[in-house]
């Protein structure tokens, strides 16, 4: 979660989403939406969601970016 100080005062992003300064919007990371980004891709972003899928209780925690790409594999997304 990102809160932003003026002029966007509590503007909140999910999901990394972070806030325009000039029209207070959230810009959502890929897959996500809505206008606080809180709304879930129905799949998983990346390639990397299948090469890591072995160990993903390692790469979840330790990769910022694996979290991004592979948000339902990552728990942070339910998946379908």
């Amino acid at each position: 979660m990102f809160v932003v100080a003026e002029p966007c005062q509590g503007t909140v992003c999910q999901h990394r989403g972070t806030v325009n300064r000039l029209t207070c919007k959230c810009n959502c990371t890929p897959g996500f939406s809505g206008d606080l980004c809180e709304k879930c891709p129905t799949k998983d972003n990346g390639a990397w969601c299948s090469y890591y899928s072995f160990y993903p209780e390692k790469a979840c925690p330790s990769y910022n970016w694996y979290t991004v790409q592979c948000p339902i594999r990552c728990g942070f997304c339910p998946s379908e």
